[in-house]
């Protein structure tokens, strides 16, 4: 399936990357943002939290620092899922800490706006 694909580029390109410091293989704010569009629209809203969750440990090292695009990107995942027991949970556990991380100034960008709210009140429908 072309999430699968998709996440496997997004690896490829990673490892490629960090074995020969290559600035083209880098995968930049775009491309994390096309990957995750693409497992949302999957419902593989699991592999899209724990590609944010990695960017938010590694974005320092890596340089990009998550948008509010991204993490909207995997809230609409959480509305697109399968799992819909767990995706209430996860979506206000993500909402969450998009406000923590903007009201203490960890990444004051993302504060979530309507879309945000949106799609977490997608995933209580």
């Amino acid at each position: 399936n072309k999430a699968k694909e998709a996440q496997a580029l997004l690896q490829n390109m990673k490892d490629r990357y960090r074995r020969t410091r290559n600035a083209d293989m880098r995968p930049d704010e775009l491309t994390y943002g096309a990957v995750l569009h693409t497992l949302a629209q999957a419902g593989m809203a699991h592999e899209a939290e724990t590609i944010l969750d990695a960017l938010e440990d590694s974005g320092q090292d890596e340089g990009i620092v998550p948008s509010l695009t991204i993490y909207n990107t995997v809230l609409n995942a959480w509305a697109n899922t399968f799992q819909r027991n767990y995706a209430p949970r996860r979506a206000d556990s993500l909402l969450e800490r998009m406000k923590f991380l903007s009201s203490t100034g960890k990444n004051p960008a993302i504060e979530p706006d309507t879309i945000s709210i949106s799609s977490v009140i997608s995933c209580h429908a």
